[in-house]
């Protein structure tokens, strides 16, 4: 249980679902606006695909866990899958501001799925949403240029940019899904982001890694098949159990397994 409200921990953290401001496309082209407005523009593409890769070590921990998420920007929704330590595979789908969580089997009402409110539209593991990953770049301190390289055949940038640990202990407080111990965004370190950006602006990988006590993480976003289509089927609302919080859906979807 420890293990699985860690991981999503660090997922809200990485997703950046405090939702910083981001400013507009600068024409100046200087480092910081072009990373910057890498979010707009990514936003502004009608869809995507996105794979994300998760590793966790340290402290007895080695746990390595993915998942693919299609987004809709059109229509504000998103499904995808990802890998959740002791419960198995989760499906989800978010619109109309929930996250829906597929359960693995029918709860005592009968339904099959789980929706808990979706902070600014972030994912309830904070994998859904991968534009959301992008926020965090909004307010950089300090963007370096790395080099030219290839992503998936297309040229790309690469940039680097350190992330303010307090920041990133803001992000999951402002969610209102989880009460942080005291101290605990103090223990975050050597977090840094790293993006490849195209010439048309947008993301193509993003890739981020910190510390938290004794467990090390490590992030990756694949960032693909800009605007080709995607059908996304939102749950009927007769089929869905709500509940408040993230920490009740840990609890409902843990339950499932039983």
């Amino acid at each position: 249980m420890v293990l699985t409200q860690l991981v999503v921990i660090l997922a809200v953290l990485v997703a950046g679902v405090a939702g910083a401001a981001l400013r507009g496309h600068d024409d100046s082209k200087d480092v910081l606006s072009v990373v910057q407005s890498a979010s707009t523009a990514a936003a502004g593409q009608p869809s995507l695909r996105a794979t994300v890769q998760m590793h966790l070590s340290g402290n007895g921990v080695d746990v390595t866990t993915g998942g693919e998420f299609l987004v809709d920007t059109v229509h504000n929704v998103s499904s995808g899958s990802m890998q959740a330590p002791g419960i198995g595979e989760l499906k989800f789908v978010a619109a109309n501001g929930l996250s829906y969580s597929q359960l693995r089997r029918p709860d005592a009402a009968g339904h099959h799925w789980v929706s808990v409110p979706s902070p600014n539209g972030a994912s309830s593991l904070g994998g859904q949403d991968p534009l959301a990953m992008l926020k965090l770049i909004g307010d950089a301190k300090g963007v370096e240029t790395v080099g030219d390289e290839s992503v998936h055949h297309v040229t790309t940038t690469h940039y680097r940019e350190k992330l303010d640990p307090a920041r990133l202990g803001e992000a999951v407080v402002k969610t209102g899904q989880f009460t942080l111990p005291p101290g605990f965004a103090d223990s975050v370190k050597d977090a840094v982001i790293d993006l490849w950006i195209d010439d048309r602006n947008l993301p193509r990988r993003m890739t981020m890694s910190l510390g938290v006590q004794q467990i090390t993480m490590s992030m990756k976003l694949e960032f693909l098949d800009y605007g080709k289509p995607v059908h996304v089927t939102v749950p009927s609302a007769d089929d869905v159990t709500a509940v408040a919080n993230m920490q009740e859906l840990i609890e409902k979807l843990r339950s499932g397994l039983h």
